[in-house]
């Protein structure tokens, strides 16, 4: 082989290593930087891992916990989210009557503005009716959508 190429490093390299797996293990040099040293390497090298990974267990046992406590079962967390979209699509479309002052809106109108869907406006409107904030001024014959007017 040439000196110096790429395969006689690699070969030195792999003798080196072959040498340094056949010699003995010097446990003093090993541990050798003080007393304390020793003992927090020891600690470390053979209880870190049960350690970390207790941890990790309990602090995931406590949000699931956390959660459970909350949220007893997932239906009641989706309810809740629709719930507050529910609320804000409300809040919005409200606004848009609101800022047209008193006359009508067709609900093809408030999506458009609003960047909503006409069913979702719909549904707004709907419960917005249902509380008394809106009024229907009549559904056109070709579609669903209602003419509103805000209740004042």
């Amino acid at each position: 082989m040439i000196a110096g190429s790429g395969a006689a490093r690699w070969e030195e390299c792999e003798q080196r290593v072959r040498w340094v797996r056949t010699q003995p293990v010097d446990q003093a040099a090993a541990y050798d930087v003080g007393a304390m040293g020793s003992v927090w390497h020891w600690v470390v090298t053979q209880w870190s891992t049960a350690v970390i990974s207790s941890l990790f267990g309990f602090g995931a046992g406590l949000i699931g916990a956390a959660f459970r406590w909350r949220w007893p079962s997932y239906k009641e967390l989706r309810e809740e989210r629709q719930a507050k979209r529910d609320k804000e699509t409300d809040m919005r479309v409200l606004a848009y009557l609101d800022g047209i002052g008193s006359s009508i809106a067709v609900a093809g109108q408030i999506a458009e503005a609003a960047g909503l869907g006409i069913e979702t406006v719909n549904g707004s409107l709907d419960r917005l009716e249902g509380r008394g904030r809106v009024v229907n001024a009549g559904r056109t014959m070709d579609t669903d959508t209602g003419w509103f007017s805000l209740h004042r």
